[in-house]
C-alpha cells in the first residue's frame, strides 16, 4: 500500500487487514472479545501506515476503532 488511501479504500481492505493481524501466532489464540484495538492499531501503524492516515471527520483512528469493535463483536464498548 503506497501513497494515500481514502477512507473507502481502507474500509474495503479492513477485513483483510484484520484477518492478517488475527492470523499472527500471538493473536490467533485470543478470544475475539479479548482482542485489543490498541494492539491492532500499533501493528497497523507499523506494517500498513497508509491505512491509518486517511481523511475522516471523526479521525482515522476513531473510524478504525469503530470498525474493529464491530468486526470483533465489541460494539458494546461504543
Amino acid at each position: 500500500m503506497h501513497g494515500k488511501m481514502t477512507k473507502a479504500e481502507v474500509r474495503r481492505r479492513f477485513p483483510a487487514l484484520l484477518a492478517a493481524w488475527r492470523a499472527l501466532p500471538e493473536n490467533s489464540r485470543i478470544e475475539e472479545q479479548a482482542l485489543r484495538f490498541s494492539d491492532f492499531f500499533s501493528w497497523l501503524k507499523e506494517h500498513h501506515p497508509t491505512a491509518t492516515k486517511f481523511r475522516s471527520v471523526m479521525g482515522a483512528e476513531e473510524d478504525l476503532e469503530q470498525w474493529f469493535d464491530f468486526a470483533t463483536h465489541q460494539g458494546w464498548r461504543n
